[in-house]
C-alpha cells in the first residue's frame, strides 16, 4: 500500500532539503521560496538530532532519550516511523553517508558504522574535545563538518574537515572559525545553475527553546556566507538537514520511478508493498525522466537482488510497438527503440513492466530492481524498485462488538476493534465526516456498521460494530421529546411544568440554577433545564413561553408537516406514523383565551417507482439482492439519508408457466418412438419442458400408443372346388400357408392358415337356411334360422384382415341357432366381418359363408 504526502511538490522537487528537529518532528524546506512543510508524525518516542540519505534512499537519523542516543532508521510513507539499528557509545549529534553506504557518527568522537556489514568503528577525536553539536556533509568527497562547544561563548565555531583515515591524535582540519553555528548542512544540486549548493541552517538559540533559524547559502571556495532567509517554525527550529541529492551524479540524465516520493524512499525509488499480491508494479504513474528528447538509446532493468527461488522470479514485459524488448535472462531485461522515440514513451514503456513470482508458495522479502538510460555511452544514476513480498500477512479487522450511545455521543467505531484490527480499512455504510468516528451531528445513524480490511489481492476480512443509541426521555413541557418547543401562554394562564423523576434522579432549572420538581411560568419566558437522565445522558430541554397575538380569543391554526415514510413524529406526546390530522389545545385558559394547534401529517417517500416484470416458471427474478420466484406484489425501501427520505420500490411480478403442446403418435409392438433425444417404447404419456432461447420454456406432452402385431393361427375346410382368400390371396389348395398383412395401424400381422378340401359333393345351397348380413349390436340375439333341424358342428368369425375373431363348436342339431348374444357383440368393433358355418346333414358336410355388417 502507498501512501501520498502532498507537500512533495514537483515544480520545487529540486530545490528541497529535508530537516529534523529535536521535538521528533521532520520537515521539507524549499530553498526557492523559503517555505517549508511539517509532516505528521506518528507519536514518536524518540527526539531527532540529525538525518541523513544512504545511496539507496534509506533516511537515517540519530535519535535520543533521556538515557542514550541511537542509530535508528526513519520510514514516512505513513508519518513518521522508526526501527533502531542500535546504541551510540557516546553523545552524538552530526551524521553523513559516503558514497559506499559507510555511516560518520560524529559527537564526543567520530566514529563509523557499515550498514551492509553492521560493524561499528573509531575514527577520530575532535578538535579539542569540541562535540560535534552541528552537522557533517560531504562535498566532493571531502567530509566537512560544523563543531561548536555548548555554553561557552569565548571559544570560535570551527568548520572543519574531517580526515577519513582513522586517527587516534588528529581530526582534520580548522577551514574557518568565521561562519555562525551551524546546527544542519545540507547540499541540492540546482538545475538553472547547474551547480551543488551548500546550505546551512542557524538557530537563534542553540542551547534553550530557539525562537527562529536563518538558513545560509555556504561558499567553501572563499569560506564566506549569505542568508537566505528567516523562518520561526513550528515547534523547535532544525537540528539537521539533508538532501536528497547526495548522490547523484549524472544531473543531466535521470530516471525517477517515483517523482513524488511517495513511497518513502527518497532517491530515484519506489516501492511496492501490496499484501499477497504475486505480480507487482515497478514504478508509479508519475515517471519522470531528465534527458534531451530523443536523446535515450536504451533502458536496461535488472532484479538486482533479493531473489529467492531462482527461476520462479522473473521480469515480465508486453509488446510495446516501439522497442525491441530482449529478455537477456528472466532477470534483466534490454530496450531499444525501433524508431524515434521520447522520454513518455520511455516512461510508457516503463509503466508496463512487473515483477512476478510464479512459486504458488512465494518466500517474503524485499527484492531490488535496478533501472539505468543510456546516452551517447552514458549512463544513468540508478534508480531503484523495492518489492516487499509479503505472503505471509493476513489481514484482520477485529473483533463483532456492539455498543450504546446517548444520542449526541460521538464515539470511535476503530477503537473498539481491537488494538490487532487492520488500520486501512473502510467502513460500509460509510461514516459521514471522519473514516473512523460515529458522529450523530454530522448525519450517521443507529444500525450495523461494517468494517472491511482489504488490500492488494487480499481476501477482505470484515468486523462488525452494532451502534445503538438511548431513547431521548419525554421531559419538555408537556411530556414531548423535543429539545425545544413553543407554547403559548394566555393572559392570566399558569403554566405548571413538573419533571418527571421516573427518567432523572440529577437536573436544574436555568432560570434559577435549582433542582425544584414544579416551576409555575405566568409570564414569558425561555425556560428549560439540564438534565442527566436514568442511563447516564446529558440532556437540554427548553420551552418558549409566548403571548399569543389573538389576545383573549381562542385561536386555532392549522399547518401540514412533511415527513419520511417509515418515521414517527410526536405531537404533544402522542405517537404519528401515518397520514392524519390531530388537534391540541395548548393552553387550559382562565381566561378564555386558548389556542388550538391542528397539524396535519403527511408521510412521504422521496420518490416512487413502479415497475412489472415476467419471468417463467422455474426462473428467478434477482430484485434488491432478492431472488423472487413466485408471482406477488413486492415492496422494497431503499434508506434514504439525512438530507432525503427513503425511496419506494414496488414490484408486479408476473410468473408464466410453460406453454403445452399436445402431441399423438403410435407405434408398432417392438418398434421404438424418437422423442427429444429420448427412444421410447411402451404406451404412455410422456412430459418434456424444452428451453427457447427468448421465450418460456414449452411443456410437450406425448401421448404414445403401442398397436398390437397379431399372429393368428387359422383352419379352414372347403369344399372342392371352392377357394379361401385372406387379403389379395387367394387359396384353393390344402396345405399350410403363411400370409403377410398390414393392419389398420399399418403394423404387420402374420396369419398361419391351415386349409383342409372336404370331397364331399354337398353344397351349401340345398340347406333352406339364412343369416341377417347387417345388425346392429348389442340390441339381438345373432341366430342362424332353418327350415327344419340340422347339426351345426362349428363356426368362425374374421375381421377384414383374415383374423379369427370368434369361434365355436356347439356340436348341436337344432332349427335356430344363437350365434352372438347381445353382451358378446359388445366384444366387437364396428365393421365388416366374414363367417363360415360346417353342417352335417343326411351324413354329408355342408359349409356355408358370407360377410356381415356390424355397427
Amino acid at each position: 500500500m502507498k501512501n501520498f504526502f502532498l507537500f512533495f511538490l514537483t515544480h520545487t522537487v529540486n530545490t528541497q532539503v529535508y530537516y529534523c528537529g529535536d521535538d521528533s518532528r521532520i520537515g521539507v524546506f524549499n530553498v526557492a521560496d523559503c517555505s517549508y512543510t511539517t509532516l505528521p508524525t506518528n507519536n514518536p518516542t524518540i527526539f531527532l538530532a540529525d538525518i541523513t540519505f544512504t545511496p539507496e534512499g534509506r533516511l537515517i537519523g540519530i535519535g535520543y532519550t533521556a538515557d542514550a542516543d541511537y542509530l535508528i532508521e526513519l520510514f514516512l510513507d505513513n508519518g513518521v516511523r522508526f526501527d533502531t539499528l542500535l546504541e551510540i557509545p557516546s553523545l552524538s549529534g552530526a551524521l553523513a553517508c559516503d558514497q559506499d553506504g559507510l555511516l560518520y557518527i560524529g559527537g564526543s568522537q567520530v566514529y563509523t558504522y557499515n550498514l551492509e556489514t553492521q560493524f561499528f568503528d573509531y575514527l577520530s577525536p575532535l578538535p579539542s574535545s569540541y562535540p560535534f553539536a552541528g552537522d557533517f556533509v560531504f562535498v566532493d568527497d571531502v567530509l566537512y563538518g560544523s563543531a561548536f562547544r555548548f555554553h561557552i561563548e569565548s571559544t570560535a565555531n570551527q568548520f572543519v574537515n574531517i580526515d577519513l583515515v582513522p586517527n587516534d591524535t588528529f581530526f582534520g582540519e580548522t577551514i574557518t572559525t568565521e561562519y555562525p553555528q551551524f546546527s544542519g548542512l545540507a547540499k541540492f544540486y540546482d538545475y538553472q545553475q547547474e551547480r551543488y549548493r551548500l546550505i546551512g541552517a542557524e538557530p537563534s538559540n542553540i542551547v534553550g527553546p530557539a525562537q527562529s533559524s536563518t538558513f545560509h547559502e555556504i561558499f567553501l571556495e572563499d569560506t564566506t556566507h549569505q542568508a537566505l532567509c528567516t523562518l520561526t517554525m513550528e515547534g523547535n527550529p532544525p537540528r539537521g538537514l539533508a538532501g536528497p541529492d547526495d548522490f547523484r551524479t549524472n544531473f543531466a540524465l535521470r530516471l525517477d520511478l517515483d517523482e513524488d516520493d511517495s513511497s518513502g524512499r527518497f532517491i530515484d525509488h519506489y516501492i511496492s508493498d501490496s499484501l499477497c499480491a504475486v505480480s507487482y508494479r515497478l514504478s508509479d504513474d508519475d515517471v519522470f525522466i531528465r534527458a534531451p528528447e530523443s536523446g535515450v538509446d536504451s533502458l536496461v532493468v535488472d532484479i538486482h537482488s533479493g531473489i529467492q527461488q531462482l527461476g520462479e522470479e522473473v521480469l515480465v514485459s508486453v509488446p510495446h510497438p516501439l522497442f525491441q524488448i530482449n529478455m537477456a535472462s528472466p532477470t534483466r531485461l534490454v530496450a531499444v527503440p525501433l524508431a524515434a522515440v521520447t522520454n513518455e514513451d520511455y516512461a510508457d514503456l516503463i509503466r508496463s513492466l512487473r515483477f512476478e513470482l510464479t512459486n504458488p508458495d512465494p518466500l517474503p522479502g524485499e527484492r531490488r530492481m535496478d533501472f539505468h538510460l543510456y546516452a551517447n555511452g552514458q549512463a544513468s544514476d540508478a534508480a531503484y524498485a523495492f518489492i516487499r513480498v509479503q505472503p505471509e500477512v493476513e489481514l484482520y479487522a477485529g473483533e463483532d462488538y456492539s455498543l450504546e450511545l446517548c444520542p449526541y455521543r460521538v464515539a470511535n467505531l476503530l477503537q473498539g476493534l481491537g488494538p490487532d484490527a487492520y488500520q486501512e480499512g473502510y467502513w460500509v455504510p460509510a461514516l459521514n465526516i471522519d473514516n473512523n468516528f460515529y458522529e450523530p451531528s454530522s448525519g450517521d445513524q443507529p444500525g450495523i456498521y461494517r468494517y472491511i480490511a482489504q488490500e492488494g489481492s487480499c481476501g477482505p476480512d470484515t468486523a462488525m460494530v452494532e451502534v445503538n443509541t438511548t431513547s431521548v426521555p419525554p421531559l419538555n413541557y408537556g411530556g414531548v421529546t423535543a429539545d425545544i418547543q413553543d407554547v403559548y401562554l394566555c393572559p392570566g394562564d399558569t403554566a405548571v411544568w413538573t419533571i418527571n423523576t421516573d427518567y432523572t434522579d440529577f437536573w436544574f432549572w436555568n432560570s434559577d440554577a435549582s433542582s425544584d420538581t414544579t416551576h409555575l411560568i405566568t409570564s414569558p419566558i425561555i425556560e428549560g433545564f439540564q438534565v442527566i437522565d436514568n442511563q447516564g445522558c446529558d440532556h437540554y430541554f427548553r420551552t418558549r413561553f409566548l403571548i399569543p397575538e389573538w389576545g383573549d380569543q381562542m385561536q386555532t391554526d392549522y399547518d401540514t408537516l412533511l415527513l419520511c415514510a417509515g418515521t414517527t413524529a410526536n405531537f404533544y406526546g402522542r405517537e404519528v406514523s401515518s397520514d392524519t390530522t390531530m388537534c391540541e389545545q395548548l393552553t387550559a385558559s382562565t381566561s378564555d383565551c386558548g389556542y388550538e394547534l391542528c397539524r396535519t401529517f403527511r408521510f412521504e417517500y422521496a420518490d416512487t417507482y413502479t415497475l412489472e416484470a415476467d419471468i417463467c416458471q422455474g426462473e428467478s427474478y434477482s430484485w434488491f439482492e432478492q431472488d423472487l420466484t413466485t408471482s406477488g406484489v413486492y415492496e422494497y425501501i431503499l434508506d434514504g439519508t439525512q438530507e432525503q427520505c427513503d425511496t419506494l420500490y414496488t414490484l408486479t411480478l408476473n410468473v408464466s408457466p410453460p406453454p403445452t403442446v399436445t402431441q399423438a403418435a403410435s407405434i408398432c409392438e417392438g418398434e421404438s418412438y424418437a422423442w427429444f433425444g429420448q427412444q421410447l417404447t411402451a404406451p404412455d404419456t410422456y412430459e418434456y419442458l424444452a428451453s427457447t432461447s427468448n421465450d418460456c420454456d414449452t411443456l410437450y406432452l406425448l401421448d404414445l400408443a403401442a398397436e398390437p402385431v397379431y399372429s393368428t393361427e387359422v383352419e379352414v375346410e372347403i369344399f372342392s372346388g371352392e377357394n379361401y382368400t385372406i387379403g389379395d390371396s387367394v387359396f384353393t389348395l390344402a396345405g399350410t400357408y403363411t400370409v403377410p398383412l398390414s393392419t389398420v395401424a399399418g403394423c404387420d400381422s402374420i396369419i398361419h392358415l391351415t386349409l383342409d378340401i372336404i370331397s364331399s359333393t354337398a353344397t351349401a345351397n340345398t340347406l333352406d337356411c339364412n343369416l341377417a348380413n347387417a345388425w346392429p349390436r348389442g340390441l339381438r340375439p345373432w341366430q342362424w334360422q332353418c327350415a327344419e333341424p340340422v347339426l351345426l358342428q362349428r363356426w368362425a368369425m374374421y375381421d377384414s384382415q383374415g383374423r379369427r375373431v370368434q369361434y365355436a363348436s356347439p356340436q348341436q342339431r337344432e332349427q335356430t341357432f344363437t350365434l352372438l348374444s347381445p353382451t358378446a357383440q359388445h366384444q366387437l368393433a364396428a365393421g365388416v366381418y366374414f363367417y363360415e358355418l360346417f353342417f352335417l346333414e343326411n351324413g354329408a358336410h355342408r359349409r356355408v359363408s358370407g360377410k356381415v355388417v356390424v355397427w
